[in-house]
């Protein structure tokens, strides 16, 4: 499986391009980790 990663470490804009990435209907990443806790 493809795997995106957001976490206190990402900067804004790896942020916005990664989840405009996982919204496309045509991408292949099939999960989406997101940590609260960075």
């Amino acid at each position: 499986f493809l795997v995106n990663r957001i976490d206190g470490e990402t900067n804004a804009s790896a942020r916005q391009q990664q989840i405009q990435e996982f919204n496309n209907p045509e991408c292949e990443v099939f999960i989406f980790l997101i940590s609260t806790r960075a």
